[in-house]
């Protein structure tokens, strides 16, 4: 039986920036759609900083979280792996 994604997963969007996303330094990653590549993501230290404060987030990605691309010519899939840091996308 073929189910919609929303009966089996809690479907979000990443975090709207009004202005530039990147910062130099911070507390929260961030990852964006260039980044979002097929398999698995376990190597967060390359990511830049998000420009946000940790307690402005809607959503903190996690381990085991499963993104999506909306846009693009062919859909991969990316899993978080040993997610240890505050983590946001676009």
């Amino acid at each position: 039986m073929i189910k919609l994604l929303s009966e089996v997963a809690e479907v979000t969007g990443g975090h709207t920036f009004r202005t530039k996303a990147e910062a130099a330094s911070g507390h929260v990653r961030l990852l964006q759609i260039k980044d979002i590549q097929e398999g698995i993501l376990t190597d967060f230290s390359a990511l830049p900083f998000a420009d946000i404060q940790p307690e402005k987030l809607k959503i903190n990605l996690q381990t085991n979280d499963i993104l999506l691309p909306l846009r693009g010519e062919r859909i991969p899939a990316m899993m978080i792996v040993n997610q240890q840091s505050t983590l946001v996308t676009t």
